[in-house]
């Protein structure tokens, strides 16, 4: 039974039941490979001026601002980048040299198939462009000879996804989430997970999505767009794009931050000392978020790159005697 190969244009009804039945299921997953990775010497302090650097233009928020109000948010930014941070070695996929798409979209895809981090956040302006991007990787993970599962979030990630499809099966988020968690399926190593629209799932279903895949080692793309209506989730989304370092969409400020860590970075910037407990419980969160990013800016950084950066030792020997 063949389970790799090019992605076909069309799968009728009778090829994508196969693939079904008989590609996902029987597959055992397999653990991730544990990489130690040192803690940066060097974090915030709380006490220290905030010097993060924005990805928007933010101001501060409009006084009066319920800072403890947004803690909460905060926190659930904080713990869902802190999450993000697995490798999955099998997930480097060879580009598709016969593809053309545009130099912004072969951009965007080569960051995400040149990564081998078990999570993808992937912001674009428009559904077109997004798509675009998404077949991209697709088409490069199927010719690597691995397995590509569509998790759509909405019905209109749905209706994309079997319209002009990049995906071996399409199945609707809650309904192939289900599947997986209930051993029903068992994600193949290497394989990857698109979530379209992944703003419009809960917290707890995005948490999921990127342990399993950092368990498994798979990758999941998780897909949104500035142009359609954001779902419940989008603060996280936004918090993963602009916040990992290997994101493909880290230094494009499209709209507005939804981010509970631009609101407070930006307010805290106006203040010279965190003073209340609110304040204080931000700027720890904050100092949190910096040494969790530093560690996982260490660990995607490929290996080779590390080396020449370390510098070799001297061989001077001082003067003969």
């Amino acid at each position: 039974m063949q389970v790799g190969g090019p992605l076909p244009d069309e799968l009728p009804a009778a090829a994508l039941w196969w693939r079904l039945a008989g590609s996902l299921t029987p597959i055992a997953a397999e653990a991730s490979v544990d990489v130690e990775v040192s803690r940066p010497s060097e974090t915030r302090n709380v006490g220290e001026p905030l010097t993060r650097d924005l990805i928007f233009d933010a101001e501060a928020p409009a006084v009066p601002y319920n800072l403890a109000a947004d803690l909460d948010q905060l926190r659930a930014e904080v713990s869902a980048i802190e999450a993000a941070g697995s490798r999955s070695p099998a997930t480097s996929y060879k580009p598709d040299m016969a593809e053309d798409p545009e130099p912004s979209v072969m951009r965007i895809a080569a960051a995400i198939t040149d990564s081998d981090m078990s999570v993808q956040p992937l912001r674009c302006d428009t559904s077109i462009e997004t798509h675009a991007v998404l077949k991209s990787v697709a088409v490069a993970a199927a010719n690597s000879g691995y397995r590509v599962l569509a998790l759509p979030a909405t019905a209109a990630a749905a209706a994309r996804a079997h319209r002009d499809r990049y995906s071996h099966i399409v199945l609707a988020a809650a309904e192939g989430m289900t599947k997986l968690q209930s051993g029903r399926w068992k994600s193949p190593v290497g394989a990857l997970i698109i979530v379209d629209d992944a703003d419009h799932l809960t917290e707890s279903q995005i948490t999921w999505l990127m342990t399993h895949a950092g368990a498994t080692n798979t990758q999941v793309v998780l897909a949104t767009s500035h142009e359609t209506t954001p779902g419940p989730s989008r603060h996280l989304t936004d918090a993963l794009t602009e916040n990992l370092p290997w994101s493909a969409g880290r230094h494009r400020s499209v709209g507005d931050s939804s981010t509970a860590i631009c609101r407070i970075t930006a307010y805290l910037n106006t203040v010279e000392h965190p003073q209340t407990n609110a304040e204080t419980t931000a700027a720890t969160l904050l100092a949190q978020l910096d040494a969790s990013v530093a560690r996982h800016r260490v660990l995607a950084t490929p290996l080779h790159a590390r080396l020449r950066a370390v510098p070799e030792p001297s061989r001077d020997v001082g003067l003969s005697l």
